[in-house]
């Protein structure tokens, strides 16, 4: 699918709450409500035409200007071989986000920089972007994303 198509399929289930499509400079990508992500990533995951079966990339940009912290979900799809790009917008003073691991459950290894590949993805990936202690899980499951943030690839 391409991401023109991939935006209209969330947009005919979710309505209001799937954007424009921004474009980018590589891949355009989608920003989303953090309230309505964990939501989304599932439908994405488990909706037979998107198959979204991958989470190949978590990772977080902060934005001091704009006051605000995205995170960025690069999802990839085995089955039907396309990719996509989700992102939340959180502000600084309280950047928090429900986390997908009950989608794709090794997504905690990426959060924690473990090294180990997601079970869902394929081992040889290296380039999975890893953030070093930017993003981690609180108690209530929600993922909080750091002021001071360092990627570490």
């Amino acid at each position: 699918m391409t991401f023109e198509e991939i935006q209209q399929r969330l947009a005919a289930k979710f309505g209001e709450r799937i954007g424009a499509l921004a474009p980018a400079n590589k891949d355009p990508f989608l920003v989303v409500p953090a309230a309505d992500v964990v939501e989304i990533c599932r439908f994405a995951k488990e909706d037979e035409a998107l198959a979204f079966d991958c989470l190949m990339n978590l990772s977080s940009v902060d934005w001091p200007k704009k006051n605000q912290i995205e995170v960025v979900y690069h999802l990839w799809s085995y089955r039907r071989r396309h990719s996509f790009v989700l992102k939340v917008q959180l502000d600084r003073a309280k950047p928090e986000v429900p986390s997908v691991e009950s989608i794709w459950t090794r997504s905690s290894s990426l959060i924690a920089g473990s090294g180990a590949a997601p079970s869902n993805c394929s081992s040889s990936n290296s380039s999975i972007v890893r953030p070093s202690w930017a993003i981690g899980t609180t108690r209530s499951g929600s993922v909080a994303a750091s002021a001071a943030l360092g990627i570490a690839l």
